[in-house]
């Protein structure tokens, strides 16, 4: 026990290169995670200098750079970011309350205890490597030459040399995160866990799992928005989104599964857990109802009025029920559809821009009616 007393909080996001930059600026250093001050100053090395560049052009060219009029350009620095960075806070204080929770209600404890600290510390040490992060950001730049070679303007330079990075690392911080935050619930997942199927949540107790990946609709819609706003730029004057179906619906169903993939990882422990408690129910159950027939059936001497005996056996049924209810992932069914809704979102005033109001009046009655 005493391995992890002054273990710190789990976290994914509170160092790393970015987080050490922040805490390098007078502007951030209060803060290095909020999401309002990061997105003024991101905004401001790369989305201000492409307008103010764009703008100097029109003197000299007498013609307005259609870069100063990209949707996808003033989305991505002034809706995507934004959501990604509060993704960011949100995803680490959710993180903690399910570290908290693990330990708390007792679904690790002694030698496991020690082991989730451990592999807490691991996963916060790697996920936040400055090494890691550097070279996701010459990633990222290696895949901008081709853009930066063919920019015809200093606009268009800065963006394809600043901006497209920038956003490129900021994403793929993202992937390696969700890569740290799954091999993390694999590593749990093999735990002994003190998994109670009586557990009023329907899961075993380990329900809590699955608040910091309930945030990634946060970040699905933060790359919706982008892609939303891509399409309504590459759309002709009166077409809708039928071509683009497809893709949309496939968006939707990968966003629901990276999201829920990992914590099925928790399925086998909690088909045990389940299994054996209904093993046991059935011992217990099956005694208690001898026992009840036998004082009280046929015919009982004594009047049941006033007996706990009835409400026992009712409360015993419920509590099987309770049991045979656990789900074997610990998500309610909804948790799926609300990821891939939090993805689709941002494709809602796109759709409605697209449709007559003739046609989405109809949908409308016909989905009432």
């Amino acid at each position: 026990m005493g391995d992890n007393v002054h273990t710190p909080p789990l976290s994914l996001w509170r160092r790393g290169l970015l987080y050490e930059v922040a805490l390098r600026s007078p502007y951030l250093r209060r803060d290095p995670l909020d999401a309002s001050r990061r997105s003024v100053a991101i905004g401001l090395v790369a989305w201000a200098p492409v307008m103010l560049l764009a703008l100097l052009e029109w003197p000299t060219t007498r013609h307005w750079d259609p870069i100063l009029f990209s949707l996808p350009l003033h989305v991505r620095w002034w809706i995507a970011m934004p959501l990604f960075f509060f993704a960011e806070k949100v995803v680490d204080d959710r993180l903690a309350r399910m570290s908290a929770h693990l330990r708390e209600s007792g679904l690790v404890s002694g030698e496991s205890e020690v082991r989730l600290s451990r592999l807490e510390r691991q996963t916060s040490d790697a996920s936040s490597s400055v090494l890691i992060e550097a070279g996701l950001l010459v990633i990222a730049i290696a895949t901008s030459v081709r853009e930066i070679q063919a920019a015809s303007d200093l606009a268009h330079t800065w963006y394809a040399a600043v901006s497209m990075p920038l956003a490129r690392f900021i994403f793929l911080r993202w992937v390696e995160r969700w890569v740290f935050w799954t091999v993390l619930l694999l590593q749990i997942a093999r735990l002994e866990l003190g998994i109670n199927a009586m557990h009023p949540d329907r899961a075993g107790g380990l329900s809590a799992l699955a608040l910091p990946s309930r945030a990634l609709s946060l970040v699905f819609a933060a790359i919706g928005s982008v892609l939303s706003a891509d399409m309504a730029e590459h759309l002709s004057p009166g077409e809708t989104l039928d071509r683009h179906v497809p893709s949309i619906i496939t968006y939707a169903v990968i966003c629901g599964a990276l999201a829920a993939l990992p914590l099925v990882a928790f399925t086998p422990a909690m088909i045990r857990a389940k299994r054996q408690m209904l093993l046991t129910f059935g011992v217990f159950g099956h005694t208690y109802v001898r026992d009840f027939q036998q004082r009280w059936l046929p015919s009982a001497k004594d009047s049941p009025l006033g007996s706990s005996d009835i409400q026992s056996l009712a409360d015993l049924g419920n509590s099987h029920q309770v049991v045979a209810g656990m789900r074997l992932v610990p998500f309610p069914r909804t948790f799926v559809f609300q990821i891939a809704a939090g993805a689709l979102l941002p494709l809602l005033p796109l759709y409605v821009h697209t449709v007559s109001m003739a046609t989405l009046a109809a949908q409308l009655v016909k989905v009432i009616f």
